[in-house]
């Protein structure tokens, strides 16, 4: 059983008709349907659940529009990503407020530090004061942070440090640091969000792959960032053009949990539970609620 921890299959890049990453007798492969097909082809391979953060105030109604049509498959965060914190004044920071206190949001996010376009010492400021203020959000609402943090781990650390004592832990969306930063977050109890990264052969791969093996798979949680941190998907063949069309999906995650398991030289079914169960304590989830049968 895989819950996929992050996801953002409103995006537009699903609707209609498309090529995706697909899964045919455990082997990636691209298939081609609408958003019903994948989600469909997601539970056949016991993928049955997403949380779908927000990336913004404005893609919100768009979120829960998507968790409505597909009732039971999708569990909602709302937050102002770094990069879209720099565009959006503070004085809306209530009206995310409403959203997390009114809404059914099982975290807050995604929110963090974001330096991988050079931006003006204002915009990181803004950035910095979104990021405090969404995690004193996470206290007052009694829920974990969705951290979204990019060559910026420094700061990011730092931040939460001051903060240790109203922190309630959460997910390293997208973890990409190396192992001190694993480490550092870990001991601020966050979860490493594990995704089509770990696929990849270059360096970044590599240092992910290094990490995985070394920390505690207590530690441990899958995620994929659809559409985006799409693998390699040459060897499959095809043309270009169609390669480049191909959405990415959470039918890679089986890919990435056999990495993770070969990695660590543990069976794939010991890694499956124990991401699986660390997947529900870091989000508070109750596996009966959702109709998530338990190991």
């Amino acid at each position: 059983m895989i819950i996929d921890t992050h996801t953002h299959y409103c995006h537009r890049l699903y609707e209609g008709e498309f090529y995706y990453l697909g899964l045919d007798a455990g082997r990636l492969c691209i298939s081609r349907g609408e958003l019903p097909d994948v989600l469909s082809d997601m539970e056949k391979q016991g993928i049955p659940l997403c949380i779908e953060p927000s990336i913004g105030l404005d893609e919100i109604p768009r979120q829960t529009a998507l968790e409505e049509r597909f009732k039971g498959r999708f569990l909602t965060a709302f937050g102002v990503h770094p990069k879209r914190a720099m565009q959006t004044d503070i004085e809306r920071f209530s009206e995310l407020r409403r959203y997390v206190l009114g809404g059914n949001a099982v975290a807050v996010g995604e929110t963090g530090l974001d330096y991988s376009v050079e931006a003006a010492e204002d915009d990181i400021a803004k950035q910095k004061l979104w990021f405090a203020m969404q995690t004193e959000l996470s206290h007052e609402a009694h829920l974990p942070l969705i951290l979204h943090i990019r060559d910026a781990y420094g700061d990011a650390i730092e931040m939460l440090r001051k903060r240790r004592g109203i922190l309630l832990g959460g997910a390293a969306h997208c973890f990409r640091g190396d192992f001190d930063a694993a480490r550092a977050l870990i001991d601020l109890g966050f979860a490493l969000g594990i995704g089509g990264k770990i696929l990849d052969a270059g360096e970044e791969g590599r240092m992910l792959r290094d990490t995985v093996r070394r920390v505690p798979l207590s530690s441990i949680i899958l995620e994929t960032d659809v559409p985006y941190i799409k693998p390699d998907i040459g060897h499959l063949g095809r043309s270009q053009s169609q390669r480049n069309k191909t959405r990415n999906t959470s039918l890679i995650l089986p890919t990435v949990l056999d990495t993770i398991a070969n990695i660590r030289a543990e069976s794939r079914e010991t890694v499956e539970k124990e991401v699986f169960l660390n997947t529900l304590r870091t989000f508070g989830l109750d596996a009966g609620k959702f109709g998530i049968l338990t190991y």
